[in-house]
């Protein structure tokens, strides 16, 4: 099987010899794998490049005993549209931990230390579901997943989704708005509306 014939991994962890590990492991499966060690430098790699799977280390520098670092890149990859999904690798508090990842959007959660079986085929289960979404997207349905507080009511719940679809349509579109419009039925008069509302700029 040739490299990176099984789907794009990114490796976020900033333990430089468990990076290196997960990176050879992940590559000799036939993923194609890229290793970055901070929410900072992952998010310059989703910006360049796709990928199916980010795996995230919730503890990462500059608070690597905390989680706070790893949700908050979780947050920043549904907010940018990353089409991928989030599989959590991390040795913080287990259960506190894994109610703030998912609540943030991660689709899986492995505690460290993990059987590297284990997280392959959270990953592979990862790329199956993206892959089947995309399907779905060429079929004109597109799966828009939100958390939000229930006393928030359906006001601010249809104002994630919005945003979240708009978001993901427009990383898969790469910014063309004419074609965001097509794909949801509207002017484009009305994209740029939801552009400015929630914040989308070109870059």
């Amino acid at each position: 099987m040739s490299k990176g014939e099984r789907g794009s991994v990114l490796v976020v962890e900033d333990d430089a010899a468990l990076a290196a590990l997960l990176t050879a492991l992940l590559a000799a499966e036939g993923f194609s794998v890229v290793s970055t060690e901070s929410r900072e430098t992952a998010l310059v790699e989703v910006r360049e490049r796709k990928f199916e799977v980010a795996v995230v280390d919730l503890g990462l520098p500059p608070s690597p005993y905390r989680i706070e670092e790893g949700v908050r890149l979780i947050e920043e990859l549904s907010l940018l549209g990353f089409g991928g999904k989030v599989v959590v690798l991390t040795g913080q508090g287990e259960l506190a931990a894994a109610r703030a990842a998912i609540r943030s959007g991660a689709f899986d959660f492995l505690v460290k230390p993990c059987d590297f079986e284990v997280l392959v085929r959270a990953v592979e289960r990862a790329i199956l579901f993206v892959r089947a979404e995309e399907e779905l997207t060429r079929e004109g349905v597109v799966r828009v997943g939100v958390c939000a507080p229930l006393q928030d009511g359906m006001r601010e719940v249809s104002d994630q989704a919005q945003e979240r679809l708009l978001r993901q349509l427009w990383r898969k579109f790469n910014g063309n708005v004419a074609q965001i419009a097509s794909a949801l039925g509207m002017k484009r008069e009305n994209v740029y509306y939801y552009m400015k509302k929630f914040g989308i700029v070109r870059e």
